[in-house]
């Protein structure tokens, strides 16, 4: 007997009732069918006509040949009929109001009933819950599982029953958070299970959590902010594990905040809050912008999980504030930009632009730029128009004694001075202190003489600029044979036929900043063979055959290493077998190599590559010219 038979006896045997009830409600016709093996009913009835009739029998073989076709059609809808037809005999329903306060107690009723003429067995009630809500049970809250299971009693024909989850749903306000049941039951003379599915969102209309800013409406650019953003709750329930995100515009420098941040500037974990309860953070900062530009400050409640970094806010709240018009202004710029980053080494060209915003003339203008920053070379400074550097002071000087546009600068009319210096090519790194660089530029401008109709107002203004400094990272690759760390053999110079061991040695400085996700690669030529022995012995350097590359997983990078403590050095050993081909010439050992990593201070994944290396081992000062090429 074929599965297919098994499956018709074990779901309805010989009892047709059943068959006919379930046939009576849905009848499609599948696109194609096949011939499917005998079945045990017409198997019967052939063994019937086989012991009463034989050849020349009243019965013609037309007629047995039509009932076949008849028992074939009937059998291929007696499949699709079990396969495709969704039970109909129970209904279920979610219900509740559809408007719902965040993290409030509520309560879900699941209505569900027996709407067949048979007793529904096994029945099992499953409840999906949106991820991120609590359920109450016991006089307990605990994170909704995915998925909560409950065995209910046998339903008789026509009973219904009621099952009750108690959760609390958390969402920002209009956001829907869709509750799923579904009712899986067995029919009493069958053996097959169906199940029941419904489903209904609810919308969350309020959140008793909120958000107010303390900010000046109007800012100077260049000025120090600082900053206060209130939490409080309205609701009578705990909040756990609540975190606070915030956004911050750009041009905004963050320097402080009280209490400090959980995570990087942006994430404080507040944990748990309380009914009727209320907090505040405090962070300071630097904030530059155009005159008249507006800036966006934006704050949320939420929940953040610090594993996969995904952020899922309750509340939010953001402030608009204007950076003002001064009478008199400055504004400095880095090759045109007033945001990016320093490489050690670089020329940095700054231009200083001035404006007089008001409606009189303004005489005897100053301009001072104050320059900080240890990987200046403060000796290289050169200026423009009249500007005079105050060593004592780290200060160029813009006055109308030695530029005369500053003598008087009309209504409405703007101008500009810049300077340039250079940036040390190695940062000074004394102590562990020396890291995280940046170069800082504060720019001053007043007038000496104040028209009449100003006095009382101030004609002096600033402007503020930071820029991060990029680690300095010296990283090279070199293959030695005698001066090694790990002990090679074979002939040197290498000889066709024979078998030479070499080691390659990777080595990393890193002077200022701290480092993750660091690794090296290179990849290995065909006829070039991976010994599997490396140093140090901890180190995590693998072979990949498949790519035949190998990979140095590092890690993190301390700032210092090289520097202030011995570099970072690792090593692994290769072979070479060269062959008749390869006489009077050295052979290629390793692709060029790849360092990868990511500067945890300014957030910039770093690249750098060092050439391929060969069996001239220039780097190996006990081996000479006449050792590196191919012999017979």
């Amino acid at each position: 007997m074929s599965k297919l038979e098994e499956l018709e006896e074990e779901l309805y045997g010989e009892n047709e009732g059943d068959l006919k009830k379930r046939m009576s409600r849905r009848i499609v016709f599948p696109g194609t069918l096949q011939k499917p093996p005998v079945s045990w009913l017409e198997r019967k009835i052939k063994a019937g006509v086989e012991k009463g009739v034989g050849v020349g029998s009243r019965v013609p073989k037309l007629l047995v040949a039509v009932f076949a076709i008849f028992l074939i059609v009937g059998g291929a809808l007696f499949i699709f009929l079990y396969l495709g037809t969704r039970g109909q005999e129970a209904e279920i329903e979610v219900q509740g109001r559809e408007k719902i306060e965040s993290g409030e107690i509520l309560t879900i009723p699941i209505v569900f009933r027996n709407t067949s003429r048979s007793t529904l067995k096994e029945v099992e009630l499953t409840i999906i819950i949106p991820e991120g809500s609590l359920v109450r049970e016991g006089g307990r809250e605990f994170p909704a599982p995915s998925r909560i299971i409950r065995k209910i009693k046998d339903l008789a024909p026509g009973e219904g029953d009621e099952e009750e989850t108690v959760v609390r749903l958390f969402g920002r306000e209009g956001e829907g958070k869709t509750v799923e049941v579904n009712l899986l039951y067995r029919p009493e003379n069958l053996r097959a299970r169906f199940s029941s599915r419904s489903s209904k969102t609810f919308t969350v209309s309020k959140v008793p959590l909120a958000l107010s800013w303390e900010l000046p409406e109007i800012l100077s650019s260049g000025q120090e902010v600082e900053a206060k953003i209130r939490y409080t709750s309205s609701s009578p329930l705990t909040f756990e594990k609540v975190s606070l995100r915030l956004e911050y515009p750009q041009g905004f420098i963050y320097k402080s905040a009280d209490p400090k941040p959980s995570l990087g500037d942006t994430i404080w974990d507040l944990g748990t809050v309380g009914p009727g309860s209320d907090g505040f953070v405090t962070f300071r900062g630097t904030i530059s912008g155009g005159e008249g530009e507006v800036k966006t400050f934006q704050a949320g409640l939420g929940v953040f999980n610090i594993l996969t970094k995904e952020w899922r806010p309750w509340s939010e709240a953001s402030y608009e504030a204007k950076i003002a018009i001064a009478p008199l202004s400055v504004q400095g710029f880095l090759d045109s930009v007033r945001e990016r980053l320093i490489t050690p080494g670089e020329r940095l060209n700054f231009t200083v632009r001035y404006k007089n915003n008001t409606a009189s003339d303004l005489k005897n203008i100053t301009i001072r730029a104050f320059l900080d920053g240890s990987i200046l070379s403060r000796d290289t400074v050169v200026t423009s128009k009249g500007g005079t550097l105050l060593a004592a002071e780290n200060a160029i000087i813009w006055g109308p004694g030695g530029t005369p546009e500053l003598r008087v600068v009309e209504a409405g009319k703007e101008g500009g001075v810049d300077f340039h210096v250079d940036t040390r090519e190695q940062p000074v790194v004394r102590n562990v202190g020396d890291k995280n660089l940046q170069v800082r530029l504060r720019l001053t401008i007043e007038a000496a003489t104040t028209p009449k109709e100003f006095i009382g107002t101030s004609l002096a203004s600033e402007d503020n600029l930071e820029f991060k400094v990029r680690s300095k990272v010296i990283f090279s690759g070199r293959a030695l044979y005698r001066l090694s760390p790990l002990i090679n053999s074979g002939p040197l110079p290498p000889k066709a036929g024979s078998k030479t061991f070499y080691t390659v040695v990777w080595e990393v400085r890193n002077f200022t900043n701290n480092m993750q996700n660091v690794e090296i690669t290179t990849a290995l030529p065909p006829n070039v063979k991976w010994e599997n022995a490396f140093s140090p012995k901890d180190a995590r350097i693998i072979f990949d055959e498949a790519s035949s590359e190998v990979r140095w997983k590092i890690g993190s990078l301390r700032a210092g290493i090289g520097v202030l403590a011995p570099a970072l050095v690792g090593a692994f050993q290769i072979s070479v077998v060269p062959s008749s081909a390869d006489v009077g010439k050295p052979l290629i050992l390793t692709s060029k190599s790849l360092f990868l990593g990511t500067d945890t201070f300014t957030g910039e994944n770093i690249e750098m590559t060092s050439g391929e290396l060969t069996t001239e081992l220039r780097e190996d000062a006990a081996t000479s010219a006449k050792d590196w090429s191919v012999v017979r």
